[in-house]
């Protein structure tokens, strides 16, 4: 076999493996998903921490929204909606202080499987 030809052979086996993640370390399963990764099902959003699926907080706002599944920074919180109100995704929970031009920002830390945000004065974890 040509060295052409083993280069091709392992690059479908790669793509074969990409393909098939299942086997991969930190993957969530029902539905599949892999660490860190955003799902919106059932009028919840949740997140992969690298083991299973975790809903953020959820606590409704009150306010209306129509895009079902929709993600925006308001109030100094990410929020989502369900379809009919903004949810938010964290506990009323500060963190360690940021930086006010950070407010929004929001960032997968695989260090301890939690999304986080700033909200303009200090961070904020995701979840529950």
């Amino acid at each position: 076999m040509s060295g052409a030809s083993r280069f091709i052979a392992l690059l479908i086996f790669f793509i074969f493996l990409v393909g098939n993640a299942d086997f991969a370390e930190g993957a969530c399963g029902g539905p599949a998903g892999v660490d860190g990764e955003l799902s919106y099902t059932a009028g919840t959003l949740k997140y992969c921490n690298a083991t299973s699926w975790v809903t953020v907080d959820s606590t409704n706002t009150g306010v209306a929204c129509a895009t079902a599944g929709e993600i925006t920074y308001r109030s100094s919180e990410i929020q989502y909606c369900n379809g009919a109100n903004w949810l938010k995704t964290a506990p009323v929970t500060d963190y360690d202080a940021c930086v006010a031009g950070d407010a929004g920002r929001f960032y997968w830390a695989s260090s301890d499987t939690y999304y986080w945000y700033c909200n303009g004065a200090n961070w904020r974890r995701m979840g529950p």
